[in-house]
């Protein structure tokens, strides 16, 4: 095995681990959103909610839930979508 080689199945490695890492993460979070907004999320909302986790991770995003109103939380789907 040659080193690019390794560094390539290295790096290909760690980005499923962070993948696997912010899925685990985003169940958690959506059934949070969607018990405080007392429904479902609509696909983009979740699509939404998944770029949010990325960016702002999951304890933020636990916080927020927790700490703004259901609507507010709705205002912040839209207002976040597609940025």
């Amino acid at each position: 095995m040659s080193i690019p080689n390794y560094e390539y199945q290295s790096e290909f490695a760690r980005k499923y681990v962070q993948q696997g890492r912010e899925e685990g993460s985003l169940e958690p979070v959506l059934r949070l959103f969607e018990r405080r907004l007392a429904r479902p999320l609509t696909s983009d909302e979740r699509e939404n909610l998944a770029t949010q986790l990325h960016k702002e991770g999951a304890t933020r995003l636990t916080d927020m839930a927790l700490d703004l109103s259901a609507a507010d939380l709705a205002a912040l789907l839209v207002a976040n979508h597609g940025r």
